[in-house]
C-alpha cells in the first residue's frame, strides 16, 4: 500500500508478509415430510489463523485465530404445476463483492429469483474506533469511519426475472440490486440499480445463430457497482495539509476524504451476435 501523486509514487504506507489458513466442515440432514414438502438443516464450522510480519511498524504484526459457527435451515414447497417455492435462512461470512445476475444464454419461458439477506457485522470494531478518535477535528474525513456494524457492498435484496418467450428465442431480463450500506457506520450508501435486457434471437440446424440484444431498455441512470474509499485529490480542501508538506496527521493524510468510487450503468445499446457452433 502506498501515498502517491497523479501516479507517481510518495511514500510508502504498509507492507506485509501475511500467511493465512482455514479448514471448515459442514452437515446436513433433509428430511421429506410429504411429497410436497422438504426440509434441510445444516451447520458449517469454520476455523481460521493468520499470521502477519509488517516490514514497516512491528505493531502491526502478529497472530490471530477465530471460529464461526453458521445454522442453516430451508425448506422447499412443491412442485405445484413444476413450480417449486424455497425458503431459507441461516448465517454465514460475507464477502465484499455482490455481484448481479446476467443475462442467461438459454433464455426459459418462466424464471425468477428473489434473495432477501439482513447482513451485520458481529461486535464492536476498536481499530475502527480508533481510526475514527485520530480523524478528530476534521470531520470531512470521519465521516464514513466511524465504527458500526454495516457491512460494506452486502444488498439487502437481489431478484432477477425472465419475461415470457418471443419469437424463435428471446426474452426480457430484469436485474436488481437494492440499495447497500458501503461503510460501516452507513454513512455512504449505494443507489438501487433496475435495468431491463432484452434478447431475441434464430437457432439455425446447421450450427449458426443470430442474436439481437438490447441494453438497458428504459435507459435506467444507475451504477452497476459502487464503493467508498477514502482519498485526497487537489479539489479537496484538505489535500494543502498533507501535500507538498504534511501538516495535518499522519492518519488524516492515509486515510483521506472519503467518497464514492462507481462505475457507472452504460446507456442504451444495441448488440449484434453471430455464432457457430461446429
Amino acid at each position: 500500500m502506498t501515498n502517491t501523486y497523479q501516479r507517481s509514487f510518495l511514500s510508502n504506507i504498509r507492507s506485509d508478509k501475511v500467511e493465512e489458513g482455514s479448514v471448515g466442515v459442514y452437515a446436513e440432514n433433509t428430511v421429506r415430510w410429504m411429497p410436497w414438502l422438504r426440509t434441510t438443516l445444516g451447520w458449517r464450522g469454520d476455523r481460521y489463523s493468520a499470521t502477519v510480519d509488517s516490514i514497516f511498524d512491528a505493531n502491526n504484526s502478529g497472530h490471530v485465530q477465530a471460529s464461526l459457527g453458521s445454522p442453516k435451515f430451508s425448506m422447499v414447497v412443491g412442485p405445484f404445476n413444476k413450480m417449486e417455492l424455497f425458503f431459507g435462512a441461516g448465517m454465514g461470512m460475507h464477502s465484499n463483492d455482490a455481484r448481479g445476475s446476467t443475462d442467461p444464454t438459454s433464455p426459459s419461458p418462466i424464471d425468477g429469483d428473489l434473495a432477501v439477506s439482513h447482513a451485520r457485522f458481529v461486535g464492536f470494531d476498536a481499530n475502527q474506533a480508533a481510526l475514527d478518535a485520530s480523524l478528530a477535528g476534521f470531520p470531512q474525513a470521519q465521516i464514513g469511519n466511524a465504527p458500526g456494524n454495516f457491512i460494506p457492498n452486502a444488498p439487502a435484496v437481489i431478484a432477477s426475472a425472465l419475461g415470457e418467450k418471443i419469437g424463435w428465442f428471446g426474452g426480457l431480463r430484469w436485474r436488481y440490486l437494492g440499495t447497500t450500506p458501503l461503510t460501516e457506520d452507513n454513512a455512504f450508501r449505494s443507489p438501487v440499480t433496475s435495468i431491463i435486457n432484452g434478447r431475441a434471437g434464430y437457432h439455425f440446424d446447421n450450427g449458426w445463430t443470430v442474436q439481437f440484444d438490447g441494453l438497458n431498455l428504459l435507459n435506467a441512470k444507475t451504477n452497476q457497482i459502487t464503493y467508498a474509499y477514502g482519498s485526497l485529490i487537489k479539489t479537496d480542501s484538505l489535500f494543502n495539509l498533507c501535500f507538498p508538506v504534511r501538516v495535518a496527521p499522519a492518519a488524516l493524510c492515509q486515510n483521506g476524504v472519503m467518497d464514492r468510487i462507481l462505475h457507472p450503468v452504460e446507456p442504451p445499446a444495441l448488440r449484434l451476435t453471430l455464432s457457430a457452433t461446429f
